[in-house]
C-alpha cells in the first residue's frame, strides 16, 4: 500500500509539474496581448491552462 502512495503522489507532482510548464509556455505566448484581447481570448473556448495563463496575465496587467 506505500509503495502505491508514493507512486500516486510521484503522479499528482508530475501533473502539476506538466501544468505550471504548460501555463508558464501560454503566458509567454500571450504576454503581448492587451487586456481587452486578453478579455476577448477568454471568451473562447480554450484549455484549462491557457484560461489560467490568461487570468494570470490579465490581474498582471491590471496592477500595473
Amino acid at each position: 500500500m506505500k509503495l502505491f502512495e508514493i507512486s500516486k503522489k510521484e503522479k499528482e507532482e508530475v501533473k502539476s509539474n506538466y501544468t505550471k510548464k504548460q501555463v508558464n509556455r501560454f503566458k509567454s505566448n500571450f504576454q503581448n496581448l492587451s487586456l481587452e484581447e486578453i478579455e476577448q481570448k477568454l471568451n473562447e473556448n480554450l484549455v484549462a491552462e491557457a484560461k489560467q495563463a490568461l487570468e494570470e496575465l490579465k490581474k498582471e496587467k491590471q496592477v500595473v
